[in-house]
């Protein structure tokens, strides 16, 4: 590993969350972007595919790494995403008390819908620690290299 990039440490299950973060709701974007049109937005698409790309081989490499120079763009995505998450959890949750008062479902769909969204609010919420635990990494980084 040079000195251009920083290590990046990733458990085998945090390398798992990432992957489906990544796979179930980033990848979309950058192509939403491209798809869009208009040649600044397909310019910020490829930017933010070649940034996607970097984090994407955190999740499939035991020991990855990250460019220094795209520390600070790595870390404004990655506690982007770790807000959004925020923002969903608070909407599953409303989702749980919109379906326990839900008179339209019996006893047993009221259980399974308020359970898809506990399910939905663990999932939301791994996908945040990951971002997190990642920025703390560019964070302790960053100091050492400053």
């Amino acid at each position: 590993m040079s000195t251009d990039t920083i290590p990046i440490r990733l458990s085998l299950a945090e390398r798992h969350v990432l992957t489906h973060l990544l796979r179930n709701f980033i990848d979309s974007r950058a192509w939403e972007l491209i798809r869009a049109g208009s040649a600044s937005q397909v310019q910020e698409g490829a930017e933010r595919a070649r940034l996607y790309a970097q984090i994407h081989s955190l999740a499939e490499e035991q020991d990855g790494s990250l460019p220094v120079a795209d520390l600070d763009a790595q870390r404004a995505e990655l506690a982007l995403w770790a807000s959004e998450t925020d923002v969903c959890v608070g909407e599953h949750d409303e989702g749980i008390a919109e379906d326990s008062e839900d008179k339209s479902k019996n006893g047993q769909e009221r259980h399974d819908a308020i359970e898809g969204e506990r399910e939905t609010i663990c999932i939301e919420y791994a996908h945040k620690c990951i971002c997190e635990r990642i920025v703390g990494q560019i964070d302790a980084a960053r100091e050492l290299v400053a």
